[in-house]
């Protein structure tokens, strides 16, 4: 999918710059008549104690390699995006735990797709900790705490964020013309969510 939306902006005859950020500064100076963001999500913020200790990742960073990630990994957050960054790690060989505070992982996807999900964290031996939340992030790994009561403390060299994400819109709206949201600025989701509110915009640019 990266590959094929690539080529149809290249072969297309877009003007791409790379490595340049979009500032409402720059936008101005090219005097444009419509501007359409998509500027992504950012994750959500959080109350958590000890979210500042440099043992604590973003799921981004964690599955793009951006941060370094340890051997033995606490996973905040048993939805898609953790679902998968717990997979990603533990088929580095790291040992994993999931957190997640409703009664099941992989809540957001749809049966068929979440039973995958279970047999694939069977195989990999993925420990989950369902019902349950992080109370806080210590030097050694974490406290969860349980919907039924009581507390665990949980030993981790890194603990991974995927407790999701809330759109970027920013202040764009001080450029006075038309500005467009699309993707995960607008409402963060899946990738076929971006790509269709990207199709529908579309439409109102004639």
């Amino acid at each position: 999918m990266l590959d094929y939306l690539k080529n149809k902006v290249y072969s297309t005859g877009i003007e791409v710059k790379a490595s340049t950020e979009a500032t409402i500064k720059m936008v101005k100076g090219e005097k444009p008549d419509v501007v359409i963001l998509a500027i992504g999500a950012r994750p959500i913020n959080l109350s958590i104690q000890g979210l500042e200790q440099p043992h604590v990742v973003l799921a981004t960073d964690a599955i793009l390699g951006a941060k370094e990630v340890g051997q033995e990994v606490i996973v905040a957050g048993g939805a898609m995006v953790g679902c998968e960054v717990a997979l990603y790690l533990a088929q580095q060989g790291k040992k994993v735990t999931v957190v997640e505070m409703l009664g099941k992982i992989a809540s957001d996807l749809e049966p068929l797709s979440r039973m995958v999900i279970q047999e694939e964290f069977a195989a990999q031996k993925i420990r989950t900790l369902t019902g349950a939340s992080i109370e806080e992030i210590t030097p050694q790994g974490a406290v969860i705490a349980f919907s039924t009561g009581g507390k665990q403390e949980l030993n981790a060299d890194t603990v991974v964020l995927a407790l999701g994400f809330e759109a970027q819109k920013g202040e764009w709206s001080d450029l006075k013309i038309k500005v467009f949201y699309v993707g995960d600025c607008s409402s963060p989701g899946k990738i076929m969510d971006a790509i269709h509110s990207g199709f529908i915009t579309s439409f109102y640019l004639d």
